[in-house]
């Protein structure tokens, strides 16, 4: 599991990164600068509004990609799923 553990939250990561860069409106590259200089996802988006549906979607895709994942049992996941937000 310590590699494709890695694999799984590298592309987990990554695929957090790229929505998070379209829904402030930046590329990738971009928000990692932003976000390397201190600032928070929350900031850029700015509204406290957009920020609960930024957090919504991506609990909602955080859940899709570990429901298709293939290479983490079933209590692993719901012991991550448990810890997200209702």
């Amino acid at each position: 599991s310590g590699k494709t553990g890695g694999f799984a939250r590298h592309g987990l990561r990554r695929g957090i990164v790229r929505g998070a860069a379209t829904f402030v409106g930046q590329t990738p590259a971009q928000l990692r600068t932003e976000l390397r200089s201190g600032k928070s996802i929350a900031q850029l988006i700015g509204d406290p509004a957009r920020v609960q549906q930024f957090e919504q979607m991506l609990v909602a895709n955080v859940i899709k990609r570990l429901k298709q994942n293939t290479t983490v049992d079933a209590a692993r996941k719901q012991a991550f799923l448990a810890k997200l937000p209702a």
